[in-house]
């Protein structure tokens, strides 16, 4: 999963008229940096990672999170149903063409109303892929996204948490489930979370955006609970100038707090996403690894990359906090 925060420079002139303020609009060089953090448990495996399919409509936005899918299986996931419209009545008006859709996992409906749906897999896997289908009231296809289905890996043990988790994104409990999500709660300092998807093996949920430093996580399915310490991060990114001409250079300010009392390494990976716009210092593709005791003893890690345009044109970066890694760790 990732989370895109993006910043754009748009200056207008007035007054216009309405043409010559699109041919404005037209030619202006937007550049944005991306922050971008991923929400699976592990990058080495690839069937570890949240499901997310976003199906956009004239109406407005239909999310659907599911886990990874394996043969057989219970799974549960989230739906959210975000209706265009700037006053009420647009709102209420798309909601309910929304809900007149109709979303299927292969032959498994999925209820388009906000909240969590649970499924049982087929035990055949056929060709190791199903279809996520959005069909409107017509019967006419919007959308589909071909999904991955392998064989899911055991888990005996009864949670294991993360050491950190990354504020406003998706982070992964790993443990013995029974895939429905219904039966299961994770509390930040005592609040309730919000939750993506489970499978038997993982359970995806929301770090709210309002911590940030050292929480105590607890989750708790049936009669197992689990409780441990966990530090949520923030990611800010920013840069001197976000609009530039061909020889310009800039600076990519990144800021990544909450990093107190964590004995773990971090590994974060710099992308130049528009390598044929700019030059990035450091490489296109590089990763850096942070040593919260020794680079960021007040809890605050800081570091810049230099940006250079080789042409006129929009550009972005990426900057990515990769997931907890045990390989990592024991370097």
């Amino acid at each position: 999963m990732r989370m895109t925060v993006k910043i754009f420079v748009v200056v207008f002139l007035l007054p216009l008229s309405r043409m010559q303020a699109q041919s404005l609009w037209d030619n202006i060089n937007l550049a944005s940096v991306e922050a971008k953090v991923l929400g699976n448990i592990n990058t080495e495996k690839q069937n570890d990672r949240l499901i997310i399919q976003t199906f956009d409509t004239k109406e407005g936005k239909i999310t659907v999170y599911l886990p990874p899918l394996s043969p057989g299986a219970v799974v549960s996931g989230t739906v959210y149903l975000e209706p265009g419209g700037r006053l009420s009545k647009d709102s209420s008006r798309n909601l309910t063409v929304l809900q007149s859709y109709h979303l299927s996992l292969g032959e498994l409906n999925i209820p388009l109303q906000r909240g969590s749906f649970q499924l049982q897999l087929p035990a055949t896997s056929g060709n190791g892929t199903t279809v996520l289908q959005l069909k409107n009231s017509t019967g006419e296809t919007v959308k589909t996204g071909q999904l991955s289905i392998t064989n899911a890996y055991i888990v005996k043990n009864s949670f294991t948490i993360p050491p950190y988790a990354v504020s406003g994104d998706a982070a992964t409990i790993t443990g013995s489930f029974d895939g429905n999500i219904s039966n299961t709660s994770v509390m930040i300092n005592g609040e309730k979370t919000e939750l993506l998807a489970e499978s038997t093996s993982q359970l995806f949920f929301k770090s709210p955006e309002k911590f940030t430093g050292k929480v105590t996580i607890e989750c708790k399915e049936k009669g197992t609970t689990q409780t441990s310490p966990v530090n949520i991060l923030k990611l800010d990114l920013t840069a001197d100038k976000t609009n530039l001409r061909r020889g310009e250079k800039t600076l990519v300010h990144i800021k990544i707090s909450g990093l107190e009392g964590l004995e773990e390494k971090i590994p974060v990976t710099i992308t130049n996403t528009s390598p044929s716009v700019i030059t990035l210092e450091g490489g296109n593709t590089h990763q850096i690894t942070i040593v919260p005791k020794t680079d960021a003893p007040s809890g605050i890690f800081e570091i810049t990359r230099n940006i250079q345009s080789l042409k006129n044109g929009s550009f972005s970066v990426s900057v990515t906090i990769n997931p907890y890694s045990a390989a990592v760790n024991s370097k």
